[in-house]
């Protein structure tokens, strides 16, 4: 998400949003979180179901390499945050 190539990963923005008190748990393995990630959006009823990732997590079978830029703004991780605990709270 990052457009500048300075060294702020995706995984930097994790331990900021673990800093700020957000209940974040890290999943060292990637097939697990994988299996993890399906799981529980499976889980979710239809209503919001419908609005995940799940039909794209082939996308997701194995992790990607870093690319170093980004056109995407950095404004839409905190967007997504603050979007997926009004989903998990409704």
């Amino acid at each position: 998400m990052n457009p500048h190539d300075d060294g702020i990963s995706l995984d930097t923005f994790v331990d900021w949003l673990i800093e700020d008190g957000h209940g974040i748990e890290r999943i060292a393995d990637h097939g697990d979180w994988l299996v993890r990630v399906e799981a529980a959006l499976r889980n979710l009823p239809e209503a919001q179901r419908q609005y995940t990732v799940l039909p794209l997590l082939r996308g997701f079978q194995e992790p990607w390499e870093p690319v170093p830029g980004s056109d995407l703004p950095s404004a839409l991780i905190l967007k997504y945050v603050t979007d997926l605990r009004r989903l998990m709270t409704a």
